[in-house]
């Protein structure tokens, strides 16, 4: 590898590893206080009536920031903003609970006399918590699915992202392994520092925020480098020269639906965010169970975000030999069929928790949980690797401002929506039956969770066609 590819090589990692740390950190602390704060059924209700309409009304600023800017000001910008605000939250709002938020007893009363509407309810009577996990959730979504695999794309080609893209991944992923133990050594600090419960959080998250704000100014920092470096003069002409011809919202999401290939981009995120929400609800009730306070919930959080780092270099490694020696098709496929085959396993098992107890005389809760948790372990894996790599690899051959503007679309609005529909389903049962929890619906979530994984195999295959034919085409008239 040449040295000067060797630099920018080593900078977008460096960047890549920042970022997932941040995201990591912020992945555990909004999963940890909802859950045991409040319940994991309340997360279903958060996604499709807060999440939902914050995420549009983020990917409409978005898109109006990268109208007015480069996509390279707009990454500053909001990477700033999210700094910004996990620092208020955990310096200001968190120690301050009992002035921001309503009283306790006014709210279970009001859950108690009003049952349909308890959830709603109770999104207000901890809005602070509620707002904390919902840009915590956009976070996620926007540092490395649209922020860093722009640029990344950027400043690769399609040949450049076969040899490099599981390269950024293998390093990239390392950082969950060092996002847990940060995690582990944040904990085993606090542990027995204090008897108040609410004290220990509060500097848990407090010290927590400090790193995640330094890694974000990191990140900062190393995104300006590569900007002056490696964005060409050429891309940011042609950027101030088609300022004009941008795309509009209207356009962005007319775009998508009368573009074929961008639609089956954005079937691929949306059934990933359905399965994912379908599969997290039921394991987050079942972790709850077996691990009720925070600290506890957080540090089973960091075991598996361990493994999955781990996973993750295996399937990373795998990832190479995929898109050296197989097609896109191989690489994308295997993701969607990973989580049919133990996503269904895991809500069999849980369908039959009771009969496992009398079978073998032993609390089947504990074997539940540990599936659980492996099915999110090899799952994440594959799709940090192999399905972000086949993802982001399908972006390049699309050319400017639908390779900008079409990503952010697909990947905010599409994340988001199966997330919606992931919530919609256990939302709609809780309503209709207030008293019933996730181990009462397992069946009804089986089915529609197989039904998305069909539709997610589906749209892979249709995507590698039109992949094929226009990379194929663009190596026609290069040659």
């Amino acid at each position: 590898m040449p040295i000067s590819q060797l630099k920018k090589t080593s900078l977008i990692i460096a960047l890549f590893f920042t970022m997932l740390l941040m995201q990591n950190l912020v992945r555990n602390m909004k999963d940890s206080l909802i859950v045991t704060y409040i319940s994991p059924e309340v997360i279903s209700y958060i996604k499709l009536y807060a999440e939902i309409p914050l995420g549009i009304m983020f990917f409409i600023i978005y898109t109006l920031i990268c109208n007015h800017f480069s996509p390279e000001k707009a990454f500053r910008y909001v990477v700033s903003f999210f700094i910004l605000f996990f620092f208020v939250f955990s310096f200001f709002l968190l120690p301050n609970l009992t002035f921001f938020l309503p009283d306790k007893v006014y709210i279970d009363s009001l859950s108690y006399n009003y049952p349909y509407l308890k959830w709603f309810v109770i999104i207000w009577g901890n809005w602070c918590l509620v707002l904390f996990y919902i840009f915590g959730e956009l976070l996620t979504i926007v540092l490395c699915t649209i922020l860093f695999w722009q640029l990344a794309n950027k400043v690769n080609s399609s040949c450049d992202a076969k040899k490099y893209y599981p390269l950024y991944t293998f390093f990239g992923q390392i950082n969950l392994i060092a996002s847990s133990q940060i995690i582990y050594w944040v904990l085993a600090k606090y542990q027995m520092s204090y008897q108040s419960y609410l004290t220990k959080t509060e500097d848990i998250f407090q010290l927590l925020t400090i790193i995640l704000c330094l890694c974000g100014l990191l990140s900062l920092a190393i995104q300006k480098y590569i900007d002056k470096q490696y964005i060409s003069k050429d891309i940011i002409n042609n950027q101030v020269i088609n300022q004009k011809n941008r795309l509009t919202l209207h356009q962005s999401i007319t775009t998508i639906l009368s573009s074929k290939y961008l639609m089956f981009i954005f079937f691929l995120v949306f059934s990933y965010g359905v399965c994912v929400i379908l599969i997290e609800g039921l394991w987050f009730s079942k972790a709850k169970e077996k691990y009720p306070l925070i600290s506890d919930f957080m540090h089973y959080h960091a075991t598996v975000m361990l493994w999955v780092g781990i996973s993750c270099i295996g399937f990373s490694v795998l990832g190479k030999f995929v898109l050296k020696y197989c097609s896109w098709l191989v690489c994308a496929i295997i993701t969607p069929l990973i989580f049919m085959t133990l996503g269904s396993f895991f809500f069999v098992i849980s369908y039959f928790q009771t009969s496992i107890e009398l079978i073998i005389n032993y609390q089947a809760l504990s074997i539940i949980v540990f599936l659980g948790g492996l099915q999110n372990i090899i799952s994440k894996g594959s799709k940090y690797t192999l399905f972000d790599m086949s993802k982001e690899m399908s972006y390049i051959p699309l050319k400017e401002p639908i390779k900008t503007e079409g990503k952010a679309a697909v990947d905010l609005i599409g994340f988001k929506l199966g997330k919606a529909m992931g919530a919609f389903i256990p939302f709609f049962i809780f309503t209709l039956y207030p008293s019933y929890n996730y181990q009462d619906i397992v069946l009804q979530l089986l089915v529609f969770f197989l039904l998305f994984c069909a539709i997610w195999v589906y749209s892979v295959k249709n995507l590698s066609i039109e992949y094929n034919n226009l990379t194929n085409y663009k190596n026609t008239i290069i040659n």
